[in-house]
């Protein structure tokens, strides 16, 4: 007998494994009893009898009664009626003896130990709790989602985070950190399927798009709000060579920008503070909305006020972050249409010098945000000082590591910062009510094309 357990449902009821393969008999043995081991039933229709099939492990699910799983020489085995019926659950499982099973109360995991294999986790096993044939024959569903734990980084930007997908091994394969978000497709979706996380206020969170084909399927939310915006570069560095500039054209993306890469660039959205939230599934025809509580690391000394204070904060950051993007994405926009009209070759020369000084004035101002003499290469940081894009991206780190309450030192930072952005957007807003305006009717004397002046997205 290679495993005995007694039902957590049912008084009497109990359910045993037998490993006979050392005497030769290498049949599957897995019997149930209701009342108190007086008689036994066999259990194993649908687990094929083979040199491989003997039994080592039986267990009863923790949450839906009549789920098992069990444990053979070669494969993992799933039953939704009490053993009456068994399949293989592979999931990308190779063959291996799998010794042991044990289900994480708290989690709703299942880990499997092998023998030789080492041991597998099947995270969230809300999806066998909650399938019933009803649900299959839906268009669309969105399953139950667990208690999230919120874990935050210790560490600061630059520095290997459990948040950060390179965090692995050549012989791990993690799951994805946050929130497992698992829903049902009957058919392949040919439009988009978005999911929408809200606070208890009804405040929007995070957005975010997930895969459409039929079946079950899973997307992660990081437990994060939205990052801020990138920084889109449609313009080469000032000052390169022409060689050199048509290199940095080479390095834009197919929409034909590239992002800005300085010191803080990256992911900016602060972790969410713990509490209730909302997600909702949107595909073409149907909605569904589930809630998830996302609750503080037991770990942390923070209070819930602390850690509501120190997002709070953050959240201020990226806004500042976010208004000095639209800044440097509509100078890009407006330096791009500028090197264009540069290039017509029968422009007068002093319209091409009122072109070059408002060219120039955006650039000293789009300095004062972001480094832009840098190719992305770490050694540029050494040569430039970092600018205002930076000490705010780098400040909501700060914040963020951790978990703790903002010290005031952090807020006076914000400050000083905020004011330097101001004095930035007021510089900005005088460019494009007065010089812009002011080239744009010699453009049109000319028979040029004006330049398209404000924030918003397009050229």
């Amino acid at each position: 007998m290679t495993s005995i357990d007694a039902s957590r449902f049912n008084k009497g009821t109990a359910y045993v494994s037998v490993d006979l393969h050392q005497v030769n008999d290498r049949n599957t043995y897995l019997f149930k009893t209701d009342d108190y081991g007086a008689n036994w039933t066999r259990i194993t229709d649908g687990i094929p009898q083979s040199q491989l099939g003997y039994a080592h492990v039986i267990r009863e699910d923790l949450v839906r009664q009549g789920l098992l799983y069990a444990g053979t020489e070669n494969a993992l085995y799933v039953s939704f009626d009490d053993g009456e019926h068994w399949q293989e659950f592979d999931n990308g499982l190779p063959p291996a003896p799998f010794r042991w099973i044990a289900l994480q109360e708290n989690y709703g995991d299942l880990i499997a130990g092998t023998y030789g294999r080492g041991y597998w986790i099947l995270d969230d096993l809300t999806v066998l709790r909650e399938a019933s044939k009803d649900i299959l024959e839906q268009d669309a569903h969105l399953f139950s989602m667990r208690k999230t734990y919120r874990l935050p980084d210790s560490g600061l930007a630059g520095q290997t985070s459990i948040h950060d997908a390179t965090f692995r091994t050549d012989y791990l394969e993690d799951a994805e950190y946050g929130l497992p978000i698992t829903y049902y497709l009957r058919e392949a979706q040919e439009g988009e399927v978005i999911f929408t996380v809200h606070d208890d206020q009804g405040n929007l969170v995070a957005e975010f798009d997930g895969a459409g084909k039929a079946g079950i399927n899973r997307e992660y939310w990081n437990l994060r709000f939205d990052d801020s915006p990138p920084i889109k570069l449609l313009t080469a560095p000032p000052n390169y060579p022409d060689a050199a500039r048509e290199w940095f054209k080479g390095e834009n993306n197919e929409e034909g920008w590239r992002e800005l890469r300085v010191e803080g660039s990256g992911p900016n959205g602060p972790l969410v503070a713990p509490g209730q939230y909302f997600i909702e599934m949107k595909t073409p025809t149907t909605t569904h909305t589930e809630s998830v509580d996302v609750l503080k690391d037991p770990k942390s000394p923070a209070t819930l006020d602390d850690i509501r204070a120190q997002t709070e904060l953050a959240l201020e950051i990226r806004a500042q972050v976010n208004a000095l993007t639209e800044i440097g994405n509509s100078i890009e926009r407006i330096r791009y249409q500028i090197e264009s009209l540069k290039d017509e070759d029968e422009m007068s020369r002093e319209l091409r010098n009122s072109l070059e000084r408002l060219e120039s004035s955006f650039v000293s101002l789009e300095g004062q945000l972001y480094i832009l003499n840098t190719t992305g290469a770490s050694e540029n940081l050494l040569r430039y000082p970092s600018q205002l894009f930076s000490h705010l991206k780098m400040l909501g780190y700060y914040v963020m590591s951790g978990d703790s309450r903002p010290t005031s030192s952090k807020y006076e930072v914000l400050g000083v910062l905020s004011g330097r952005l101001e004095q930035i957007t007021t510089k900005y807003e005088q460019l494009l009510s007065t010089d812009v305006p002011g080239v744009n009717r010699q453009l049109a004397a000319g028979g040029y094309q004006e330049i398209k002046e404000g924030l918003g997205e397009g050229i």
